[in-house]
């Protein structure tokens, strides 16, 4: 990953009164690699090779409190701000590539403006409801430990959980879409992914198994197909 890095053109936005790093290859229409909670944009490196052997710029940023950028709080709030300041920099997304609750940022971003031609969604999160969920079930927190919970990060938020619900916000998204989500991914359940692209328009579901919710990312046919999605090369159903 720090080879990788060490090529690129590297910049620097601020969102939020943050200090966001970034990362720039190529030129072309931009493709933008948004990763996933304690991630760090390198992580989708499998991706840029095979994007700028396509003629598209490549670019990656690491999300406030990850990585190389400042800031010691991070929420889907502020991983869709920092790729909307981003975008503002670098240029129009052709595409977006993101994983995990890097695609509910993305999703985020384009209830509050942000244009995308083409998206695909790695291991896709469905919000907070979710996740919350699974870790009740997980660790048998009882229900009313779990709507302070809920009360207390929705204060932090300044918005309610249901504003971040992915399958609810994706019913009103246009721009085609593409959902790889492995079967075996123990950290963000199947079903999150399939209910995204259930309720996209149009939007077509690839299940994998065997590669959980990271090693997908360096899948060499999730790469081609991501790439080839992104390019126009195959449509949804």
């Amino acid at each position: 990953i720090e080879a990788f890095l060490a090529s690129a053109r590297r910049f620097e936005v601020t969102a939020g009164g943050t200090r966001v790093a970034g990362w720039s290859w190529g030129d072309g229409p931009a493709v933008y690699l948004v990763h996933g909670w304690a991630g760090i944009g390198g992580q989708l490196a499998a991706f840029a090779e095979p994007l700028l052997a396509s003629g598209f710029r490549v670019v990656t940023f690491d999300a406030p409190g990850h990585g190389a950028s400042a800031g010691r709080r991070s929420s889907i709030l502020h991983f869709a701000h920092a790729l909307r300041e981003v975008v503002a920099q670098e240029g129009k997304a052709h595409g977006v590539i993101a994983h995990s609750l890097g695609a509910a940022a993305v999703v985020h971003a384009l209830t509050q403006g942000l244009d995308v031609n083409r998206a695909v969604f790695v291991g896709p999160t469905g919000g907070p409801r979710d996740w919350a969920e699974r870790f009740r079930s997980h660790l048998r927190v009882p229900g009313h430990v779990m709507a302070l919970m809920r009360a207390r990060s929705e204060r932090w938020l300044g918005a309610s959980w249901d504003e971040f619900d992915i399958p609810l916000l994706a019913r009103s998204q246009s721009a085609p879409l593409l959902v790889l989500h492995d079967r075996d991914d123990d950290e963000v359940a199947w079903t999150d992914g399939a209910a995204i692209a259930e309720a996209w328009p149009g939007a077509r579901l690839v299940t994998t198994t065997g590669l959980g919710h990271r090693r997908i990312l360096r899948d060499a046919q999730v790469v081609s197909q991501a790439v080839s999605f992104v390019s126009g090369a195959t449509t949804p159903r």
